[in-house]
């Protein structure tokens, strides 16, 4: 459980990579929407997830603050933007 978070953030990360790089190479696309909420939801996850490790490794507020943001942002981005 104490890299847990720490992984999942990488994870989430690289996936955030993995997303974007097809993006920015072709030119604009209309299709590419669903990639776009895609590499948005990923980078929340990377948000919340390294946010938490610091959370529990140094039990600071900007942790904290940082998975509520996260939070925030992935509700936005799921509640308005279609897959």
């Amino acid at each position: 459980m104490k890299y847990f978070f720490r992984i999942l953030g990488i994870l989430f990360s690289l996936a955030t990579i993995a997303l974007i790089l097809p993006l920015l190479i072709n030119d604009y696309n209309p299709a590419d929407q669903a990639m776009r909420t895609w590499s948005m939801v990923t980078m929340c996850g990377a948000v919340i997830f390294n946010g938490a490790h610091f959370y529990r490794r140094r039990k600071d507020k900007r942790g904290l603050i940082s998975v509520i943001v996260g939070i925030i942002i992935l509700l936005v981005v799921v509640l308005k933007f279609p897959f």
